[in-house]
């Protein structure tokens, strides 16, 4: 009787630990799934956030460039028009490329910054563009990183119309209900609306800026830069010699030197840089 005892007891003892096993396994599995599903939504937010990152590369405010062009619409971009008779200082940029899309913007007077306890600090720069990103959005989006975080993120900033009160509320929505370093009642003073461009996802721009003049000879330097970060290795300098001529040509760009000295240029757009 003992012995049929002890056998029963062995018999519910493998059976606990049997089960015992399983259900560890079971948990086991569910927890790498959870880790699995977790790590793929990183993933996903990461290559989704290095797209953004390109996207928003550069913007310059200018309403009146804006005017004649349908916004959202990607275009070529290139200033000033051929033909254009233009003057410059030395370090300004004569010629730009670029590719990309005019889009509404606002630009703040004001300047946020708030930390969460125990969070990362959140802010809004003051004097740097917030533009839209489709004609759709209710959101503006800034062209730098507005989180102190060592992942580079971005995050959009809402403004509210209170109509009654005739102000604004600005906030930065790190996502769900969450609202964090917002400028509340603002006047319209301190939002200036108007137009941006955007530049496209990876695409290069060119530029060619004015140096200075000396013994006659007339100093330029040609730039490249995509996602907003100089290509070092692309920045040339060269020169013209007026007394051989009066054209320059750079990479396909070319223009005619009407009047120059050590201080400023005066310039005509000949041909912009080939696509």
């Amino acid at each position: 009787m003992v012995f049929k005892s002890v056998i029963v007891f062995i018999i519910l003892a493998v059976m606990h630990t049997a089960v015992a096993q399983n259900a560890g396994s079971e948990f086991q599995e569910a927890t790498k799934k959870v880790i699995a599903a977790h790590k793929a939504q990183m993933k996903k937010e990461a290559a989704e956030n290095q797209k953004f990152n390109q996207t928003v590369s550069i913007f310059s405010v200018n309403k009146e460039d804006a005017g004649n062009q349908s916004l959202y619409s990607v275009i070529e971009d290139s200033k000033p028009l051929v033909g254009d008779i233009m003057r410059v200082y030395m370090g300004d940029k004569m010629m730009l490329e670029r590719r990309g899309y005019y889009a509404e913007c606002i630009t703040p007077n004001f300047s946020t910054n708030e930390k969460p306890m125990g969070g990362k600090p959140w802010f809004i720069k003051e004097g740097e563009p917030l533009c839209k990103m489709n004609s759709q959005s209710k959101e503006y989006t800034p062209s730098y990183v507005n989180v102190d975080s060592p992942d580079g993120d971005r995050k959009p900033v809402t403004v509210k119309y209170n109509k009654k009160k005739d102000t604004y509320k600005v906030c930065i929505k790190p996502g769900g209900f969450a609202s964090l370093a917002c400028k509340k009642d603002a006047k319209k003073g301190d939002l200036n609306e108007g137009y941006g461009f955007v530049s496209v996802e990876s695409s290069m721009q060119r530029t060619i800026e004015y140096v200075g003049k000396s013994n006659g000879v007339v100093k330029f330097i040609y730039s490249e830069f995509i996602e907003n970060m100089a290509r070092d290795r692309f920045t040339r300098e060269f020169e013209v010699n007026l007394s051989e001529g009066n054209t320059a040509a750079w990479k396909g760009a070319i223009f005619e030197i009407i009047e120059a000295n050590n201080a400023e240029i005066t310039y005509r757009i000949i041909r912009h840089f080939p696509n």
